[in-house]
């Protein structure tokens, strides 16, 4: 796959949305090799799915506790409420961050000391909670896709199999 989530250019999305807003890489569906690009907004992350988690203090329970949450080297810590489902760390944001992808990783702290930190399996968009709608009718797109002319908060799939 040549595409990640974020990802602004090279996207050959032939028809432009109504509203002239350039368009990113919002998700990726690999078993389907369906891409889907969308306004930057639906970068938002609000929830958090980890796997693996490794602990560097006492694993926390499955009641939420007040964490610091960072996905990034030098990303700024976010305020969170992690707690453990079964064998995933979830974490909830207060404060939402922007193009996370499945494969990353993500660090809990208690102000400046480590809890742990896991794999990033899944997360969940604070635009598409709110309701925005997922669907590909009339939606541009290229390859297999159909129609033409996004609606401007719509996220629009795009077949992965066209060239870059």
């Amino acid at each position: 796959f040549a595409f990640t989530i974020g990802q602004r250019r090279g996207l050959n999305v032939t028809n432009p949305p109504a509203d002239g807003a350039p368009r990113y890489v919002v998700d990726i569906n690999i078993s389907t090799r369906q891409v889907t690009v969308g306004p930057p907004q639906l970068l938002d992350i609000r929830g958090i799915e980890g796997v693996n988690p490794i602990w560097a203090a006492e694993p926390i329970s499955s009641a939420p506790v007040q964490v610091l949450a960072q996905v990034r080297a030098h990303g700024q810590p976010v305020p969170a409420r992690a707690r453990m489902l079964a064998d995933r760390l979830i974490v909830d944001l207060e404060v939402p961050i922007r193009g996370l992808a499945s494969g990353q990783a993500v660090v809990i702290y208690d102000g400046t000391r480590v809890l742990g930190s896991a794999t990033v399996d899944a997360t969940s968009r604070e635009a598409f909670a709110e309701g925005a709608a997922i669907h590909a009718a009339g939606a541009a797109t290229t390859g297999s896709g159909t129609g033409a002319g996004a609606a401007a908060s719509a996220p629009v799939p795009v077949s992965a199999s066209t060239s870059r």
